[in-house]
């Protein structure tokens, strides 16, 4: 579920770690990192083989090294 941000994130940018400022609604949206896009959403705090739940509950695809 996307946040609101502290007024409007448009005007201040302010949104927690691990979010992103959406410029269209001033929505605070969970990001994966390197803004990967995510692969659905968390249940019971797990995700499909290869992803893992970030903030915002959502599944995003686990780095190899």
């Amino acid at each position: 579920m996307p946040q609101k941000g502290i007024k409007d994130c448009n005007d201040n940018n302010q949104c927690k770690s691990g979010y992103k400022c959406e410029k269209r609604n001033g929505f605070c949206c969970p990001r994966c990192p390197k803004g990967r896009m995510p692969f659905g959403s968390c249940y019971k705090g797990k995700c499909a083989e290869n992803y893992f739940c970030s903030v915002g509950n959502i599944c995003c695809e686990i780095e190899e090294n």
